[in-house]
């Protein structure tokens, strides 16, 4: 959040020294502000590896925008992530239930950690990228 406030102080101030050369056009992308801002926390962009209490394992890729796609073999979901309250939250497509959030741990020293929802059971994750 620092970085955002000192990257919105910098364009102030240049567009302040423009004086009458300067127009409406925002020198600040709001979008690429919110997305970034949206992915501090818990979650960040990337490809991860899934791996289930079940022993199935699959893909998540937590995309700039606030997008991400899970894929488990043949199944695929499609919908937003967020930060939360200190979680990681995803809100999956058509979906009429409220977003699944989760618990993450500190990472281990092979890259892994552990996504604990608020029901059910915890899931392995290790970042691809």
């Amino acid at each position: 959040m620092m970085r955002h406030v000192a990257l919105l102080a910098a364009v102030t101030a240049l567009s302040a020294c423009n004086g009458a050369e300067n127009d409406a056009t925002p020198l600040v992308d709001e979008t690429v502000i919110a997305a970034d801002e949206a992915s501090e926390g818990p979650a960040t962009p990337g490809t991860y590896q899934v791996s289930l209490a079940d022993g199935s394992t699959g893909t998540s890729v937590l995309s700039q925008d606030g997008t991400y796609m899970d894929t488990f073999g043949e199944e695929t979901e499609t919908g937003t992530w967020s930060n939360e309250g200190g979680q990681a939250c995803f809100d999956p497509e058509g979906a009429d239930a409220p977003p699944r959030c989760y618990a993450i741990s500190e990472t281990a020293a092979d890259g892994s950690f552990t996504a604990t929802p608020d029901d059910g059971e915890p899931v392995n994750i290790r970042r691809l990228d």
